[in-house]
């Protein structure tokens, strides 16, 4: 078991781990269960530890009391719209009094009137570090209550901690102008800079840190469309922020652009705020488990880029200009490099087409396929053939004239030289077919070559195609020894 949970980075990793896979073994039906506080027509069970003896708890004991975690993230949703609608009046009243702060220094004075100053002034900085600090006091909260996932293999729940630092890290500079500081900064550092590129002292860093925990934040808030939804709305209102910091509203006056500047960063620290709120909402009363990510089903393929093959194209075209155009004997002796084109071709060309299949309506008489033979062999079985036709035709004439020839012949014009056949012995062959020849040289003169050609080939039918080779080579010798005498 250790072996197999090793890869976890830290010890309540692998605990945490170790203990879902073992709970999926055990049947929690005879576990006591402790009912929770919950609203009208919700219910709300906690299973108890499975012992034997009952968890007893005396006054007296030192483990601390439960959290009020229903106080402190509710269930109900109207509680977060009444506190909506108090955070949306407070950011309207820091407004309506940053744009009467000229009113309000004749009547209480300069310094009354500087505290609701636009943008920079101590209350409006006050009531931002409360929101973002409340926001950062979520995120921990979050991260304790993902903590107790059994599902969360990968450890994922550790990045509300980072978020956590990211937010306490927001309070502290708002509460200190950490942005007007940067910026006096860098300008002493470069006396030459614009003074319209001086707020990238601050937006840069900002927007680096804000990219790294959009990134896990989004994967995290999947399950979540309100908390997500109010995260989106932060980021656009602090991104309209740094733009109006930068100069993108220069043709409105400079007092507009701090009241629209103080507009945008209230409701971006709002909308922060709820979102870690509602999700929280989502941690401890939904599912504290992590999201699993869909499989996308489209994405746009990659372009496959691949260099051309020049090597084996330069290759070629060498060898052709060295040995001139393609010929058989230049082909023979060297051996010319092939396109890829011109290799597919053979292949598809060698490649053998299957033959359609017969209709099952129509038999087909299967015929037997004949056996190519050797090129050298080519002539002989033309030869042979044409003399077993001449001797069929010639034993079809003697059998018309002759009625015992006809009983003793029996004329075959059509016959395949075959392995199948099953000849003569050799030896037998050969001296029948000496006393024909003998027969025929005693009883008749000579009549020319054709007679005798037909007398002794009448009785090459069944033989195989040794045997009659032979026979006709020994005939050949006979014939020359004829001629010589």
């Amino acid at each position: 078991m250790s072996a197999r949970f090793a890869g976890s980075q830290r010890v309540g990793d692998r605990r945490r781990r170790r203990l879902a896979v073992e709970a999926e073994g055990t049947t929690a039906e005879d576990a006591p269960r402790h009912a929770l506080p919950a609203p009208a027509g919700v219910k709300r069970m906690l299973d108890m530890p499975n012992t034997s003896a009952p968890c007893q708890v005396t006054e007296n004991s030192s483990n601390p009391p439960e959290l009020p975690i229903n106080q402190v993230v509710p269930l109900e949703r109207w509680k977060y719209s009444i506190a909506g609608v108090a955070v949306l009046a407070v950011n309207g009243s820091l407004v309506a009094l940053g744009q009467l702060s000229r009113k309000l220094a004749a009547w209480a004075g300069p310094q009354f009137a500087e505290l609701f100053a636009p943008a920079s002034g101590p209350a409006t900085k006050w009531f931002s570090g409360i929101l973002v600090g409340l926001a950062a006091q979520l995120s921990l909260l979050i991260w304790w209550g993902r903590s107790r996932s059994t599902k969360d293999f990968d450890g994922r729940y550790w990045l509300w901690t980072q978020t956590a630092i990211a937010w306490f890290l927001l309070s502290g500079c708002l509460a200190l102008n950490g942005g007007q500081v940067a910026a006096d900064v860098l300008k002493t550092i470069q006396p030459t800079i614009p003074t319209t590129w001086l707020p990238l002292a601050w937006i840069v860093p900002a927007l680096v840190a804000g990219l790294f925990v959009e990134r896990g934040l989004r994967r995290e808030m999947r399950g979540c469309r309100a908390s997500r939804v109010l995260m989106i709305g932060a980021w656009l209102s602090y991104l309209a922020t740094a733009a109006i910091d930068l100069g993108a509203a220069a043709s409105i006056s400079p007092r507009a652009q701090l009241q629209l500047q103080q507009i945008a960063l209230l409701t971006g620290h709002a909308a922060l705020f709820f979102s870690m709120w509602v999700h929280a909402r989502h941690v401890f009363h939904v599912s504290p488990d992590p999201v699993v990510i869909p499989v996308r089903t489209w994405k746009i393929p990659r372009p496959q880029l691949r260099l051309p093959r020049i090597w084996p194209f330069v290759r070629r075209t060498s060898a052709v200009a060295v040995l001139g155009a393609a010929t058989p004997e230049t082909e023979a002796t060297f051996e010319i490099p092939k396109s890829r084109q011109a290799k597919r071709r053979e292949t598809s060309q060698r490649e053998p087409s299957l033959p359609e299949a017969p209709a099952a309506e129509t038999p087909v008489k299967s015929t037997p396929t004949p056996i190519p033979a050797a090129p050298a062999e080519i002539d002989e079985l033309a030869e042979l053939e044409r003399m077993a036709d001449e001797d069929a035709q010639h034993a079809a004439d003697q059998a018309a004239h002759t009625a015992p020839a006809a009983e003793s012949i029996v004329p075959k014009s059509h016959f395949r030289i075959d392995s199948r056949h099953e000849p003569m012995e050799l030896e037998d062959v050969s001296q029948a077919q000496h006393e024909a020849s003998q027969k025929s040289s005693d009883n008749s003169d000579y009549e020319g070559e054709d007679d005798d050609d037909s007398s002794g080939r009448a009785d090459l039918k069944g033989l195989s195609k040794k045997q009659r080779r032979r026979l006709i080579q020994e005939q050949r010798a006979r014939e020359r020894a004829n001629r010589g005498q």
